[in-house]
């Protein structure tokens, strides 16, 4: 076969091979990414402004109403989006609070002191109402109907050329109305009052809470929400409303909710002067992140992939796809393909043996990097396939025990993991078969999953990662007898935050980075592992209970303790009677003592 036939046969070959798969994926695959961003100020916009409602009619077409402040006093703002660029288009003498629209050519805008503003498809217009009160909320059935909610118990309706009074059974403050049909409508307000419209009365209806209520959205006659302060979320069912659980305490308040379908909702809100935004899929509730030094008043979504939210100053978020494909990422995780094919190659010798070869070691790290980047780290994807103890619990995807094992966040959480795979992995699948190494691994990330459904039973947020898999395999490791070495800087990248628990804060950081530079001029000595795996043991179990103490917790310390108690009771049950000696190492890329 000559030179092509030596190249084929060398060490470099699977490599290049597998650049070129990446390559090739980098142009095939696309790779979106959802998340919210800024939209461009407007070249005249008042630092004193604030928004408290948007409504887009097209990605392209969007309005806000708010309040500018001046001199004065607060006068009311109408801004408008082209896709582009905000530009204001009109004003009002009084604050606007709430903005609608049936078309490009047919809307309402209401505020303080009974203002009602129509657009007529090219300019707004005052039209009367007969109240003084602030008017919060405005919703339109058709060009001839159309209602109004506000302060004291307001509720208007439009006829098509007027607005009449209607009666209402409450004074409190009315601050969202939603309608279903000229016969079905919903409105709530301050005190947890809820109202329902039968087509010739408002009545109150039975409300578990005595939160303020801030955002009505109703789906149907059996399906609706509603959102307040206290972090409060209802959920209508047709008979009753109910309380549901929410992933943030009760400091939040939330100040408004759009729902897409049963199975598709936003809602936002603030917190200690950050915005909040919060996602529903139809399991449960998600915690999106937040909005630093915004507090976000309103959001409208346009489809799952586009929507508006709009805050108290002239920032607006857009949600949509900040990229269409993402080359720098393929191009990361083709670096990390080439450091573990580097690493296969000068850590484990070809052995004649089939069970010398970590065969299902590598197969698990090749598994999980294939899908990372073919399905990516999006919240469809986290909130779709990782572990949310609530959901579960209820009897909902039960499929995620299995599938939150091979979802990742980023290129640090799979690199890490992967890294600990492969020298653990390696240790411990030549004294043990590959199918006793498969049940370990899998039946270790079920325990993990298992523990950490019993830590956080009441949580929604998902748990991702096969770190609890492998922390079954540390724990076999640690268990094994004679002990085995492991490389002395991923010892002490094990065990090098343990400082940041114990210490002061500003020591840990110093600390723990002379631990690291200790074990990098140690590189290539080995060292007994199990002293440092049940130190991390202890550290993660430490970690654990101090997450008892309330907060949002970003590791999953209590799988990461269910799967080493796992991985010692399992190696125990599932080692081979006779272990094997480890094969000895061809290529010294961690060379043993």
């Amino acid at each position: 076969m000559g030179r092509s036939g030596d190249f084929i046969r060398s060490k470099t070959f699977p490599l290049v091979v597998a650049w070129i798969g990446i390559l090739v994926l980098s142009v095939v695959v696309e790779a979106p990414n959802f998340q919210w961003t800024i939209t461009p100020l407007p070249q005249d916009y008042v630092v004193y402004s604030s928004f408290k409602s948007v409504f887009p009619v097209a990605e392209n077409d969007v309005w806000a109403v708010g309040s500018t402040f001046q001199a004065g006093g607060s006068i009311g703002t109408i801004v408008r989006w082209d896709g582009e660029n905000w530009r204001t288009v009109s004003g009002a003498a009084s604050e606007l609070n709430y903005v609608t629209m049936l078309s490009a050519d047919y809307g309402w805008a209401v505020g303080e002191k009974g203002t009602t503003l129509r657009w007529n498809g090219s300019n707004w217009s005052q039209a009367q109402a007969p109240t003084a009160n602030a008017l919060n909320s405005v919703y339109i059935l058709s060009s001839t109907e159309s209602w109004a909610a506000g302060g004291g118990g307001t509720i208007l309706r439009w006829d098509g050329e007027n607005w009449l009074q209607v009666e209402c059974p409450t004074a409190n403050d009315l601050d969202s109305i939603s309608m279903l049909s000229p016969s079905d409508g919903w409105a709530v307000g301050a005190g947890g009052v809820i109202l329902r419209w039968d087509g010739e009365n408002w009545s109150g209806i039975p409300s578990p809470t005595a939160n303020n209520l801030a955002s009505v959205c109703m789906l149907s006659s059996n399906d609706g929400w509603a959102v307040g302060s206290g972090g409060t979320i209802l959920k209508w069912d047709g008979a009753k409303w109910s309380a549901m659980k929410s992933p943030l305490d009760n400091s939040v308040a939330l100040n408004s909710i759009h729902m897409l379908s049963p199975n598709e909702g936003w809602a936002v809100g603030a917190s200690g002067g950050n915005g909040v935004i919060l996602r529903w899929d139809g399991l449960g509730w998600l915690y999106m992140g937040q909005a630093v030094g915004i507090e976000l008043d309103s959001i409208r979504m346009i489809s799952s992939e586009r929507g508006f939210a709009a805050s108290n100053s002239w920032i607006f978020l857009k949600w949509g796809t900040a990229g269409e494909k993402s080359y720098p990422n393929m191009f990361f995780i083709a670096l990390w393909i080439s450091v573990l094919y580097i690493l296969v190659r000068g850590f484990f010798t070809r052995s004649p043996a089939k069970n010398k070869i970590p065969v299902m070691t590598i197969g698990f790290i090749t598994a999980n990097i294939l899908i990372f980047v073919l399905i990516g780290s999006s919240i469809f994807v986290v909130s779709s396939y990782g572990l949310r103890p609530a959901v579960v619990l209820q009897g909902q995807n039960p499929a995620s025990f299995l599938t939150s094992m091979f979802i990742h966040a980023d290129y640090n959480h799979l690199g890490g993991n992967m890294l600990c795979l492969l020298v653990f992995g390696s240790l411990i699948e030549p004294r043990c078969t590959r199918k006793r190494f498969l049940l370990i691994y899998f039946l270790a990330g079920f325990l993990a999953s298992s523990l950490d459904i019993w830590a956080r039973y009441d949580s929604g947020i998902p748990a991702i990662g096969a770190s609890g898999a492998i922390a079954g395999i540390i724990g076999a490791v640690a268990f094994n007898y004679p002990p085995l070495k492991a490389p002395a800087p991923l010892l002490a990248m094990l065990v090098a935050p343990i400082f940041t628990f114990f210490l002061p804060s500003l020591a840990a950081p110093v600390v723990s980075m002379l631990v690291i530079a200790l074990a990098l001029y140690l590189y290539g000595r080995s060292f007994v592992a199990f002293p440092f795996l049940f130190a991390w043991f202890f550290y993660q179990f430490g970690r654990g209970l101090a997450a008892f103490g309330g907060g949002v917790v970003g590791i999953a310390y209590w799988a990461h303790v269910g799967g080493f108690i796992g991985g010692l009771f399992l190696y125990h049950f599932l080692k081979k009677p006779e272990p094997e000696e480890p094969p000895k190492h061809k290529y010294k890329i961690f060379p043993m003592d």
